[in-house]
């Protein structure tokens, strides 16, 4: 198979597909959200695969571990103490949450208090995105994925999902999601296979349909996930199947867009998708106190669904405003 040189310039199509990922992860923060069985078994692998099609691991390892930290921490630390401050949340476990950066301490059914309750909860993903990408990083360089063959990325992916396994047996979340860092660093290495032999060139025809028969198998089998505090459904190959069908999926969308108007419109959004995922659940909750307010009780179906739109597309509105101020003042952070 001809292997595929390293984009150079920004790509629409993934962009737009990282727009229709960031879409669907707000809209499954709104109140009365449907499909999360589906929404939710792609979106977030959507983002580290993605990243790790992008991703230039041939740059000098310092140079890229400042430039990741600029990028993630530096933001991760300034969101955190902004929404604490308008949050007014000072308490121990706030504090710590900010340190230990998961949502919660305790698995699915812990008594142990939530953490990131200053709106803040999305914001795990800065520092796990540190790490997955640092980790694999660290990987790219050492198997040398140009040369390398078929039976050297298998025996990647194989150790990857057996630490993916074995961390899952721990009984309570670690800080930075290092217990999920290596599952999400099989999306990031398995995005750069997919640019390495052509992956995203070959979706077309019979092939999206199968893909989209798998996704659909795969999410009704596997059933809800949440990986950010470690609920993989009943299987993590299931969820790691779903999440690679569901970004293939949405590369096919974005490709099938990128020479329209609506997918030029989706692209530049793309640009801006860490402030919007920062700040969606800030803005989430003014909408959410405006529906309250109105005093809509959430009875209607169609009514529903026409409002977990309106959310979106105001997140979507003020997280690019905010996005283009910040790089005005911080371009080399945002």
């Amino acid at each position: 198979m001809k292997l595929a040189k390293k984009p150079t310039q920004r790509l629409a199509y993934i962009d737009i597909a990282k727009t229709i990922a960031l879409m669907l992860i707000v809209y499954s923060h709104t109140t009365n959200c449907y499909g999360q069985t589906y929404l939710g078994s792609f979106f977030i692998a959507a983002f580290f695969l993605l990243s790790g099609y992008t991703s230039k691991y041939n740059v000098p390892w310092k140079q890229h571990l400042i430039k990741r930290a600029k990028r993630l921490l530096i933001p991760y630390l300034l969101f955190n103490v902004v929404f604490i401050l308008l949050c007014r949340n000072f308490t121990v476990y706030d504090l710590l949450g900010v340190v230990y950066s998961r949502y919660r301490l305790g698995l699915e059914g812990s008594s142990l208090p939530v953490m990131l309750r200053s709106l803040n909860g999305p914001l795990w993903f800065f520092t796990a995105m540190f790490l997955a990408d640092t980790l694999f990083i660290k990987l790219a360089k050492m198997v040398d994925l140009i040369n390398s063959n078929i039976r050297v990325h298998a025996i990647i992916v194989v150790c990857l999902l057996s630490a993916s396994l074995l961390l899952n047996q721990i009984p309570f979340l670690l800080p930075w999601s290092l217990d999920t860092v290596p599952f999400f660093a099989l999306f990031m290495y398995t995005g750069q296979l997919c640019l390495r032999y052509n992956i995203f060139k070959d979706v077309l025809g019979l092939k999206i349909l199968i893909i989209l028969i798998l996704l659909i198998a795969g999410c009704q089998i596997n059933g809800p996930i949440n990986i950010s505090i470690r609920i993989y459904g009943h299987s993590i190959l299931l969820s790691f199947l779903t999440g690679v069908t569901g970004t293939l999926f949405l590369v096919w969308i974005g490709k099938l867009l990128e020479a329209s108007k609506i997918g030029s419109f989706l692209a530049k959004r793309g640009k801006h998708t860490l402030t919007i995922f920062s700040l969606q659940m800030f803005v989430l909750h003014f909408v959410n106190s405006a529906t309250s307010f109105a005093g809509y009780k959430g009875t209607s179906v169609l009514i529903n669904i026409l409002f977990g739109i309106g959310a979106v597309i105001v997140v979507f509105i003020f997280g690019e405003v905010t996005s283009k101020i910040l790089k005005r003042f911080f371009p080399s952070i945002f």
